[in-house]
């Protein structure tokens, strides 16, 4: 899929076998895939936007910067059983220094893990996963947004 350049994170569990095809592709699944879900650790909820999208190997909900092709924020749910996610814009800015919110990032990988729970018991999806979190657009940017008690580097 392709994203907006710069400051997004994007979070990819796969299964053991990423070539099974367990997950069916079609309405049902989708509207799972849509539905709103509480926040896991009692945070806010993501929104992964409105856009709904079918590909040969997954089935996506997100929204689209404008007319472009590329995805703002996306989740996909993969045939294989994986999950993949993507939110851009993520970077903020403080006093001329790019900072990746820690907090916010490890925020969204629990919301997509507990998805991919959720996947796992709907679809008899068997461990074990390998989880990926990338983050784009590093170059000049740090790591802030700790949690309480620890010193933020800007």
């Amino acid at each position: 899929m392709s994203m907006s350049p710069g400051g997004c994170a994007r979070i990819v569990a796969l299964p053991a076998d990423p070539e099974s095809a367990v997950v069916p592709l079609d309405r049902e699944t989708l509207a799972w895939l849509s539905e709103a879900r509480v926040s896991p650790y009692g945070g806010p909820t993501v929104r992964w936007g409105s856009t709904q999208r079918a590909t040969s190997g997954a089935l996506v909900v997100g929204d689209r910067l404008g007319e472009e092709a590329r995805w703002r924020r996306y989740l996909a749910l993969h045939r294989h059983g994986g999950v993949e996610a993507c939110y851009s814009h993520c970077v903020h800015a403080y006093r001329e220094i790019r900072v990746f919110p820690l907090r916010h990032i490890v925020g969204l990988a629990w919301h997509v893990l507990a998805l991919q729970k959720d996947a796992c018991d709907c679809w008899g999806i068997t461990a074990p996963f390998e989880v990926s979190v990338a983050l784009q657009g590093t170059s000049g940017a740090t790591l802030g947004s700790f949690a309480g008690g620890v010193r933020n580097p800007v």
